[in-house]
């Protein structure tokens, strides 16, 4: 079946029912993926600023009871990506891997190291940046001791998203250093035996007890998701484009034409 055909000057427009029901649903996937994709762009653009905003705030001090105070579902969003200033020790038997993680194309994992903050019975989660996987996998990697009362600086945030994950590995418990596949607070606070407080210190780049501790900056990834919204609307454009092109004939064409669709 064939829609009514228009005439514009030299130019016949004869387009078929089938042809223009899926050219119009597949624009208009193309179209709202190319916004969606622009949305993801304007948060992650708001997603940096905020976190430069909260590194150029104030330093928070860490005392139980501060911390109590603003961890509720409420505040959590308000405080997240602030600096936070602690001290404490760290609980140097009980480190975690985080696996799958890579890092400029290399693949490793997330140093996790539990942290007993002075006046607290509750431990918090450093995340000191990222170690590349030795040859040999099942060599997990040894680390040297920090002793004593040290006082930290870094970023309050969410656990690192995990990577991609083949199979998934059930961590072997009272095996340390213990290598996950994502960050469960509950299951770790069993395995630690202790309370953990629902977020991690990311220690800050440069730190003398970090490894290789990555910036975060959203503005690549925020480039990325307009360059996938530009691919997308290009391809509405070209979809469009092909379907006049397809259903437009010549005027020397339109007397045979005439004839058939009579």
């Amino acid at each position: 079946m064939r829609l009514p055909v228009l005439q514009f000057g030299r130019w016949i427009f004869s387009p078929g029912l089938t042809s223009s029901i899926s050219t119009l649903l597949f624009i208009l996937l193309f179209v709202y993926l190319g916004f969606w994709q622009t949305s993801r762009y304007s948060e992650k653009l708001n997603l940096q600023k905020k976190l430069e905003d909260k590194i150029k705030s104030p330093i928070l001090k860490f005392t139980p009871l501060f911390i109590e105070k603003i961890l509720t579902k409420e505040d959590w969003e308000k405080i997240r990506y602030s600096q936070l200033q602690i001290t404490g020790q760290f609980i140097n038997t009980h480190h975690i891997l985080l696996d799958n993680q890579t890092l400029n194309g290399q693949v490793g994992y997330r140093v996790i190291t539990p942290f007993l903050p002075t006046s607290s019975s509750k431990m918090i989660l450093v995340d000191r940046g990222w170690i590349p996987l030795s040859k040999n996998r099942d060599l997990l990697p040894a680390f040297t001791p920090i002793l004593g009362t040290v006082t930290l600086h870094g970023m309050m945030n969410n656990p690192t998203s995990p990577g991609l994950q083949l199979k998934k590995i059930q961590p072997v418990p009272n095996i340390w250093p213990l290598r996950v596949q994502s960050v469960d607070f509950e299951e770790l606070s069993v395995m630690l035996k202790t309370h953990l407080y629902p977020f991690m210190l990311q220690l800050n780049p440069g730190d003398r007890y970090g490894f290789k501790i990555p910036i975060q900056f959203f503005t690549t990834s925020a480039t990325r998701h307009l360059g996938y919204a530009i691919q997308w609307f290009t391809l509405a454009l070209a979809s469009l484009i092909y379907y006049l092109a397809i259903n437009s004939h010549r005027s020397k064409d339109a007397q045979l034409l005439f004839k058939k669709q009579t």
